[in-house]
């Protein structure tokens, strides 16, 4: 394996962009996700030439779907205010869960609060991810 380049040099090594041109490191992404539109906030891709694996691990060129993963969360971090939590977030999420009859419910709740709230947008995210039947919690 090669390891990886520091912070520092990032700042100095180049690689060419998908016309050719070389570019600084931290303007490139690797896209990772050729399927969707291209995304204006990213506006230089590695050139396709090179493996993801070196143009990531070794150069540290950040991927477009970890870009947009940190552009969806940055959407959120600014929702709510900080409160003192009095249970287990998996108890209280569990016993929330447990007082809906069906998995529309929720959402129905949840569009229900959002107009109370006046909310004009109401975000939702499927992971169709599938984990253990038994526990995926250490409780």
């Amino acid at each position: 394996g090669h390891p990886g380049i520091g912070q520092t040099l990032k700042r100095r090594v180049f690689l060419p962009d998908q016309k050719g041109v070389l570019r600084i490191v931290s303007e490139l992404a690797y896209n990772d996700a050729p399927w969707l539109p291209e995304d204006p906030s990213i506006p230089y891709y590695v050139h396709p030439d090179i493996p993801r694996n070196r143009a990531v691990n070794v150069f540290g060129v950040e991927t477009v779907r970890s870009k947009l993963v940190d552009q969806t969360a940055g959407d959120f971090c600014d929702i709510g205010e900080d409160f003192g939590q009095g249970e287990e977030l998996t108890d209280r999420i569990h016993g929330i869960l447990e007082s809906y009859s069906t998995g529309i419910d929720i959402f129905k709740e949840l569009l229900q609060n959002a107009d109370d709230a006046g909310a004009t947008e109401v975000k939702f995210i499927y992971d169709a991810r599938q984990h253990s039947a038994v526990r995926i919690f250490d409780r």
